[in-house]
């Protein structure tokens, strides 16, 4: 069986990497996404509920009694949005950074163009041509 989409221009077999991306896409976010949820489920879910089983002292108990599948979703939202917000708060102290170093480049730019400034003027008041002219000027002036 192909699957395959009908459009007006043609007909695209979904499965055939030479008519579209969708087998690396869909390759990537799986890999993405399962690699995510076996760390999460790892890390976290799994030490929580070993925590309580421990905690229980009764180990029959704690195999036969499961974490009840909302408290499991609840906290892997919470993970998740933890490091969400970390990333964020990540991108702002990145985004300061580079604001400020934008601005001290601004400045030290506007101290250069001020130096270039007097500069360009200094050179513009001792070249020869303009030295033998201010001199002849004063002299006709005495």
């Amino acid at each position: 069986m192909i699957r395959a989409r009908k459009y007006p221009w043609g007909i695209i077999e979904i499965d055939n990497p030479a008519h579209t991306d969708f087998l690396k896409l869909k390759n990537t976010l799986l890999a993405t996404h399962l690699t995510d949820l076996k760390e999460i489920t790892h890390d976290f879910l799994y030490e929580n509920y070993r925590e309580q089983a421990l905690s229980r002292g009764n180990h029959s108990q704690a195999v036969d009694q499961p974490i009840p599948s909302v408290d499991l979703a609840n906290r892997a939202f919470k993970v998740k949005e933890d490091q969400l917000r970390k990333e964020a708060e990540k991108l702002k102290e990145i985004e300061l950074r580079v604001q400020r170093e934008m601005s001290e480049k601004r400045q030290e730019l506007i101290a250069k163009e001020e130096s270039l400034r007097s500069m360009e003027v200094w050179t513009w008041l001792t070249t020869p041509r303009d030295v033998h002219y201010l001199t002849t000027s004063c002299r006709r002036l005495i």
